[in-house]
């Protein structure tokens, strides 16, 4: 199977700090994978990486095809990102919101991807409201309408279901796990194993350095994997 995304010995450093300290990964496409480890394990570098943010200190790789410190003019274009704190503008509403991003994306036909994205994820009974009036759940769905705008081949999420409650969390992972069946690799940095535990494959970062790299089977044991499960989905019920 191709990959997504390969990194090869690489590193990435800020003056004296390492924030990455020579992974190398390989992320199979159409397929879901959980970016685990806690605060300051290189999570979020790893992100910025994929998405051409940052380019590496050290090391080389691919994503979608282009070098891993190209000028991300090919694959950015390619890459829906969802941040745990929601870019939305939060006085202009939903609708408005979703045509200032597709502008910014340079979408072929901006007007379309706003309509589709309407339809697909339920938004026309607030496309109205200002963003900034919106419940936590109601900003989480749009902000991953807007990672969706351009239809892309990689949607990375950044802790995507912080704060949600259990419904809101289900309707998000339903939504996730849709995306994937119809061809598209998604990772999902978290911090949360239970949820980590949902996905096909798992990479577990600790202090810049990957501990582990393949499916959640071979990283827990069979009963403490069943327990995690559970617990993902008891939290994703309604209170």
């Amino acid at each position: 199977m191709s990959s997504a995304a390969e990194f090869e010995q690489v590193g990435v450093r800020f003056g004296r700090t390492t924030a990455l300290d020579g992974i190398s990964l390989a992320i199979e496409t159409g397929s879901l994978w959980a970016l685990c480890g806690p605060n300051g394990a290189g999570k979020s570098t790893t992100v910025k990486l994929i998405c051409g943010l940052l380019r590496p200190s050290s090391g080389h790789g691919s994503v979608l095809g282009e070098a891993l410190d190209a000028r991300p003019v090919r694959r950015r274009p390619q890459i829906g990102y969802m941040s745990q704190h929601t870019m939305l503008y939060d006085e202009l509403s939903v609708a408005e919101n979703l045509h200032f991003r597709a502008g910014v994306m340079g979408l072929h036909r901006p007007r379309d991807a706003v309509a589709r994205a309407l339809d697909s994820h339920g938004l026309h009974g607030v496309a109205g409201q200002r963003a900034g009036a919106l419940s936590g759940g109601w900003r989480q769905r749009v902000a991953f309408a807007v990672a969706l705008l351009a239809q892309p081949r990689l949607l990375l999420l950044d802790e995507p279901t912080a704060g949600l409650d259990g419904e809101a969390r289900a309707e998000l992972w339903r939504a996730l796990l849709a995306q994937v069946a119809q061809g598209v690799t998604a990772v999902v940095s978290s911090h949360d194993p239970a949820e980590a535990a949902l996905c096909e494959h798992l990479l577990v970062l600790e202090q810049g350095r990957l501990r582990f790299q393949g499916r959640p089977a071979d990283y827990w044991p069979a009963t403490e994997l069943a327990a995690l499960r559970t617990a993902a989905l008891i939290g994703m019920s309604p209170r």
